[in-house]
């Protein structure tokens, strides 16, 4: 196990690394999706594989050594004194923070599921009006979005429309849950800090590639990005 521990630790950091160094700035979008997805699963399957080579067989010596029974050393039998078991206590420690991380990702998801607000479709797209005011975003297939930012004719901004909308057409949601299932398993693994920072910046430059392909406004649509992250950030 600890052998299996430290190769996924060092196959993951090294891939990170390598993103980090020559695919961050590049503007390949999709492919640094890809890359980091595969990154992550790599780095946690490749050490389950071991490659069996042959073994070569080693020479017999002919000689024989005989040894008097007298010449053999008498150890003395040792007390075995009482000693903490630190493995145990590893496997517990291991186990309480998995099963709290467990827990934290739990009441998130029903937060989410929990939050108050209408269902209707716009322009075909299942979208959550919420109660509270709320900055837009998405969940599996579903577009929650404060009811601040809809006008009196059920009207959203087309561009956060577009946003919010290719998070949920692309699967946005499923890679964060699979980083969150590593997370949890592997809560030591700095190196997924990293990953995740990585991949949810890469899902918003996919979104804004979308929304700017589609002729709007990029001034615009900048300070539209940075009063939402304004608005967040409060």
């Amino acid at each position: 196990m600890e052998t299996y521990i430290l190769k996924a630790l060092l196959c993951s950091s090294v891939l990170i690394v390598l993103y980090y160094l020559f695919l961050e700035k590049e503007k390949s979008f999709k492919f640094n999706r890809f890359y980091l997805i595969f990154a992550l699963l790599f780095s946690y399957i490749i050490p389950l594989i071991s490659l069996k080579l042959p073994a070569k067989e080693t020479p017999k010596s002919g000689m024989v050594f005989q040894e008097s029974v007298s010449d053999m050393m008498v150890i003395p039998a040792q007390t075995v004194e009482s000693t903490i078991d630190w493995s145990l206590v590893l496997i517990c420690i291991y186990a309480c923070v998995v099963f709290l991380l467990l827990l934290k990702s739990i009441y998130s998801i029903y937060k989410i599921l929990s939050l108050k607000g209408n269902l209707i479709r716009i322009n075909g797209q299942k979208t959550k009006i919420l109660v509270e005011e709320i900055s837009p975003f998405s969940f599996m297939e579903t577009l929650c979005i404060g009811k601040n930012y809809i006008s009196v004719d059920n009207g959203i901004d087309e561009r956060i429309f577009l946003h919010e909308r290719v998070h949920i057409t692309q699967k946005h949601s499923l890679d964060l849950i699979l980083l969150e299932i590593l997370k949890i398993i592997s809560w030591f693994n700095p190196a997924l800090y990293f990953y995740k920072k990585a991949i949810v910046t890469n899902h918003e430059f996919l979104a804004d590639e979308h929304v700017v392909s589609n002729n709007f406004d990029v001034p615009s649509y900048q300070k539209l990005i940075l009063k939402e992250i304004s608005t967040r950030n409060n």
